[in-house]
């Protein structure tokens, strides 16, 4: 059996063949401890909020997932949000490294940051609390090769 892949040498090529077609969630938990019961109510949780963000990508045969997990800290509460942006194309492809890390780093943080951020933010309304997350700036978020 012959398979024809596409070689994606190029971020233009990338963004004309892989598509998204999902974003999924592999945790959502918010856990409060006793300090975090009964927040003051002068507390500005916003400019409390530690973020700690970790990343992988996986590469297929037809695409690649980039996965980001948040974990947001304030006074008494953590936020733990754990999530992918899957891209596919229409065959096989091989992606070089360099053009499969700059996608991640440049496209596919773009798309996945928006869910990331509001799960945070239900997850926060959930249990009464405010939380924004900082502004995280253009390579700010890599992802690592899982």
């Amino acid at each position: 059996m012959n398979v024809e892949i596409t070689k994606i040498a190029s971020i233009e090529e990338a963004i004309e063949l892989l598509q998204p077609i999902d974003v999924e969630f592999y945790h959502l938990s918010a856990n409060v401890d006793e300090s975090g019961q009964h927040p003051d109510d002068d507390s500005e949780d916003d400019e409390q909020a530690q973020v700690h963000v970790a990343t992988a990508r996986r590469v297929g045969e037809s695409g690649v997932d980039y996965r980001c997990r948040l974990t947001v800290q304030i006074p008494g509460v953590e936020i733990v949000v754990d999530g992918a942006i899957l891209y596919q194309a229409s065959s096989y492809v091989e992606i070089a490294k360099s053009v499969c890390k700059e996608f991640g780093d440049e496209i596919a943080v773009m798309s996945l940051f928006p869910y990331l951020r509001q799960a945070v933010s239900d997850l926060a309304d959930r249990i009464g609390r405010t939380v924004t997350l900082p502004h995280i700036g253009r390579g700010e978020i890599t992802f690592s090769e899982e």
